[in-house]
């Protein structure tokens, strides 16, 4: 009973209505140049015949989707979904906490030049997570050196992953060198000593700001296949 009072309120389709055999039409907005009817004439028609349900089932329903729904809701689902949960617009430049308490930033004040660093290797460490596709694990490495695409994709994964376990591992183990020297520093009465050990901190601060640049500037080169 309720399936024939539905059938009866509803809009025809154009084969129940008995203007075509199928109830495919094409649009005309898409296929300008056809002469068969399509939606837009066989809207005129259900216009004509069946003005109120017409507005009922047709003209309210897309006037809801997308003058409100689209308009209103969907743009204040975006905003909270984007804003408050998937924070896309926004970098975390915290680090991961480790014993020797080495780039354990958590909150607060930042030198730039430290922000700058923290910002490209997090969104590094991004890629790395999503778990890019090691070509050798589907094609032999013969296969991959012969096709250039094959070849640049998987070096774009070495790399990718070489400056990361830099940054991960070999760039805190200078940096633990580097703290263990002025620890030595501070602990050291002799004159000359001290100034040996000056020195000696000198020289590993430069190799690692020299390195930290150079690693940079390479992952400046492959930051736009890092997909």
């Amino acid at each position: 009973m309720k399936g024939m009072i539905l059938k009866k309120i509803k809009l025809p389709t154009p084969k129940e209505m008995g203007v075509s055999d199928t109830d495919y039409l094409p649009l005309r907005s898409f296929s300008p140049e056809t002469k068969n009817l399509c939606w837009e004439d066989f809207d005129d028609l259900l216009k004509v015949k069946y003005p109120i349900r017409f507005f009922l089932f047709k003209t309210l329903p897309e006037k809801i989707k997308y003058k409100i729904w689209n308009r209103y809701f969907v743009k204040l689902y975006n905003y909270i979904f984007f804003n408050f949960i998937k924070k896309h617009h926004l970098l975390d430049l915290r680090q991961i906490e480790n014993d020797n308490y080495i780039d354990n930033y958590k909150y607060g004040y930042l030198p730039i030049p430290d922000k700058i660093l923290y910002a490209n290797f997090n969104i590094l460490k991004q890629y790395i997570d999503s778990k890019p596709i090691n070509l050798r694990h589907e094609f032999s490495e013969y296969d991959i050196n012969l096709d250039p695409v094959l070849k640049h994709q998987q070096y774009v994964f070495d790399e990718s992953h070489e400056i990361y376990f830099w940054w991960e591992n070999t760039r805190k183990l200078y940096i633990k060198k580097l703290n263990d020297l002025f620890i030595c520093y501070t602990k050291e009465h002799d004159k000359h000593k001290k100034q040996k050990l000056l020195k000696n901190i000198e020289s590993v601060e430069k190799n690692i700001d020299d390195i930290t640049d150079d690693i940079l500037i390479r992952l400046i080169k492959i930051r736009k296949y890092l997909f």
